[in-house]
């Protein structure tokens, strides 16, 4: 892979790989990881920006919580992560073949039960999901694990996914390991 076609050096590129591995690795639940980085990933990438005039449509950069709820609450999960990951290979300066194969992570959450997910320590969530425990996860919608105040919760969801990962980044120094060590504990897990 020749990393001189990228806008980062190389120790930037491991870094952005290492958050993007982490973040769906290590993020949360799939509904909070997908509503992260719809609202954190893309701001300060513009997209449809005349490079002339400097104006233009801001699309995808602007996922606030409101954007979320109104454009993916009823879309399956499985939708909402393929439009993520399509947008990511849009916005990002990584490989498309890079982050399909990180998004792999999420895409085999998709095909669990809900029931399978649940973490063990997470004893109120069986009850707040009780009515989709069956499903299979892609086809949940965000509405499902919403709450009476949807944009609260994808603000909530967003900030939990961000210290998780912080937490890994900073407890677990995977910035400082190599990149293989990551992968291998990704596989093994």
């Amino acid at each position: 892979m020749d990393l001189s076609d990228y806008q980062f050096d190389p120790d930037q590129f491991e870094i952005y790989t290492k958050i993007l591995l982490i973040t769906l690795w290590k993020g949360g639940y799939p509904h909070e990881i997908v509503c992260c980085m719809f609202n954190k990933c893309f701001n300060g990438w513009d997209h449809g920006m005349d490079q002339t005039t400097g104006s233009g449509d801001a699309g995808g950069s602007a996922w606030s919580p409101q954007k979320i709820v109104k454009e993916l609450s009823d879309l399956p999960l499985e939708q909402s992560c393929a439009r993520l990951e399509m947008e990511y290979v849009t916005f990002s300066a990584l490989p498309e073949n890079l982050v399909n194969d990180c998004f792999r992570i999420l895409a085999r959450q998709m095909f669990k039960r809900v029931e399978e997910i649940i973490k063990p320590m997470d004893r109120e969530v069986r009850k707040r999901w009780e009515p989709i425990l069956e499903c299979v996860v892609g086809t949940t919608r965000l509405s499902d694990y919403f709450g009476n105040h949807p944009e609260n919760n994808v603000s909530d969801w967003s900030y939990r996914v961000a210290r998780r990962v912080k937490t890994a980044l900073v407890r677990e120094n995977w910035l400082e390991k190599p990149i293989e060590h990551l992968l291998n504990e990704i596989i093994t897990s």
